[in-house]
């Protein structure tokens, strides 16, 4: 079995390059080997699965009409510690509305009885993954994460790419669009 992402993608390029650029800066200052535009894909995770390859193809003639019909907000900076290591994830919080939910929902429900390995519905929690950081040694992240107007001051629109989920969440290879 492989695993999948069924994601939403930025449609505006200036956003995509802010938070590109905000991933790569980062980097420089807290190492990650999660970086957007090198070993990632700017994305924001709607549905995680496993399946067989040859199922993929009928899942995106299921979904792939399944537009997303709202645009989100960038909420806070954020960082999730992973027990027992000095990396951790790093990335942007995006709003959660219920158009949002309910559009996860209805994905959920095609890849029935494929089961999702994501949180959904109220513990979900749309973001975008800026990297995995070594930030024990880092000065103040912070600054570097505020400094991108395209992405805290207007709101994020997208479609629906289904593609390659590799390690800690890294969207490796667009398969649909």
């Amino acid at each position: 079995m492989q695993k999948y992402n069924l994601a939403l993608l930025c449609t505006d390029k200036t956003q995509e390059a802010a938070l590109i650029k905000m991933s790569q800066e980062l980097a420089a200052i807290a190492p990650s080997d999660y970086v957007l535009g090198v070993s990632s894909l700017v994305h924001i995770t709607v549905c995680r699965f496993e399946t067989d390859v040859e199922n993929i193809s009928s899942i995106w003639e299921r979904v792939r009409d399944i537009a997303p019909s709202f645009s989100l907000d960038a909420k806070r900076f954020y960082w999730a510690p992973n027990t027992g290591d000095i990396f951790q994830f790093t990335g942007i919080e995006i709003s959660k509305p219920e158009a949002l939910l309910a559009f996860q929902q209805k994905l959920v429900d095609v890849l029935a009885p494929i089961q999702v390995k994501n949180p959904i519905g109220p513990q979900y929690f749309p973001h975008f993954t800026l990297g995995y950081n070594d930030l024990s040694q880092s000065p103040n992240i912070l600054a570097t994460m505020k400094k991108e107007s395209a992405i805290w001051q207007q709101p994020f629109t997208f479609k629906l790419v289904l593609g390659v989920d590799g390690a800690k969440g890294k969207f490796e290879k667009i398969i649909y669009s």
